[in-house]
Formats: structure tokens, C-alpha cells, sequence
């Protein structure tokens, strides 16, 4: 999966599936997706938090991105939208620390992001960036490749991508294909009914850890 500023909770419901959760960093930046930007709720309404990126371009890869300055004043937002929600204390701490990371490398800053709040979380898998691994294929076709790389028999993605991948394409190169679907039951999923996709963030602002659990189960 590309790498997402605080994504929502289906993206860590797929984590938490996964032995192996490859950011995949090389391939293009998408201006105005999820990557730099996301959304939590503030003062009743949905808001933007960004990253603030260098020479930010469609035409260049995620890992050659940096982060221009540290989202300092996505912290002041947090902190105003949240400081009432029930779970605070515990779940602003960890968005503090990552606020503050030195990273400067896109990529870097967001991988540690990921990797802090699925500690918080109790996320247990190994991160791997995409770049890290040599093959001559780009893009999709980079993606059996990887799983073979790393040993795996099995290619989880979001349900989403049931309209970019096909079982018939895994399987003749051997593998699994699978989709994980966000469970639409729990005190979670309905808060998300009614605001929409919302980032991490306000999930752990509002439920208790136990619940993210079974919620990402």
C-alpha cells in the first residue's frame, strides 16, 4: 500500500492481516489523495490536516519527496479539535511524537508514523519499503515480484482493489489473492457511517483501545 498520512481504520484492518506490510514508495506521488493530507473532524465539520511537501510533483516518486517542515500546526489542530474526546491523554501523545520525528524523507517520516501507532495499536507485522527491494518492474507489476521476494504466498489489499487485480493473474504465478473488507458492525464503523472515512486519529480519540482491536480483527 502507498503510504498515508494517519489513514482510516481500514487501512489498518489490512495491516493487521499481513506478515509483511510493503509501503510502497516507489511509485508516483498523487496530488490530492491520502498520501500528505487527511481528514479528522473539528468543531462539527470535516478538516483537512496536510504535510507540508518540497517540490511536490505527480511526475516524481514518493521516496524522492521530503517533508518541508514539521506539521507543527497539524498538532495546534489536533490538539484544539480533541482535547475533550475520552481518550486524549494516550492518543495525542503518540501523534505529539510523530509531529516532532526529525525525518525529513517523505517516505521515512511516513513509515514511522505507521510503525508508532501500529505499535500503540497492537499491530504485530514487519515493515518493508518497496524501494528497499531491485526488480525491473514498476507499479502493479512490481507487486508479485515483491510477494515472491518476501517469501509470501498470499496478496492482501483493500476490497477496492477487487476492480485493479485479478485471483487469475495470482494464481498462475502461484499465489493467493485476497481482499479484506472493513467490518460495518462495530461503535467504530458507525461513527465512520456517519462522518465518513475519517483519519486514525479520531478513531483513537473516541474509542478505547480494546475496541480499535476488534474493530482492525
Amino acid at each position: 500500500m502507498q503510504p498515508y498520512f494517519f489513514p482510516y481504520i481500514g487501512y489498518w484492518k489490512l495491516m493487521n492481516q499481513c506478515d509483511y506490510f510493503v509501503i510502497f514508495d516507489d511509485v508516483n506521488y498523487i496530488n490530492k489523495g491520502f498520501i500528505d493530507r487527511n481528514t479528522i473532524i473539528a468543531d462539527g465539520k470535516r478538516r483537512y490536516i496536510k504535510l507540508k511537501i518540497t517540490n511536490r510533483s505527480q511526475n516524481a516518486l514518493i521516496c524522492n519527496l521530503n517533508v518541508h517542515e514539521k506539521p507543527l500546526d497539524v498538532l495546534n489542530i489536533i490538539f484544539e479539535a480533541y482535547k475533550k474526546a475520552p481518550h486524549f491523554s494516550a492518543c495525542y501523545s503518540i501523534i505529539d511524537d510523530i509531529c516532532n520525528s526529525d525525518e525529513t524523507s517523505l517516505t521515512n517520516f511516513l513509515a514511522f508514523s505507521l510503525r508508532r501507532i501500529a505499535e500503540h495499536i497492537g499491530i504485530k507485522c514487519e515493515f518493508v519499503l518497496s524501494s528497499s527491494i531491485e526488480s525491473n518492474h514498476r507499479g502493479r507489476n512490481k507487486i508479485i515480484p515483491i510477494v515472491k521476494h518476501l517469501g509470501g504466498s498470499t496478496y492482501i489489499n483493500m476490497e477496492g482493489g477487487a476492480e485493479l487485480y485479478n485471483h487469475q493473474t495470482f494464481a498462475d504465478a502461484g499465489l493467493t489473492l485476497n481482499f479484506v473488507t472493513p467490518d460495518t458492525q462495530t461503535l467504530v464503523s458507525r461513527r465512520a457511517a456517519t462522518y465518513g472515512h475519517l483519519s486514525i486519529i479520531d478513531t483513537l480519540m473516541h474509542f478505547e483501545i480494546g475496541k480499535v482491536r476488534t474493530a482492525i480483527s
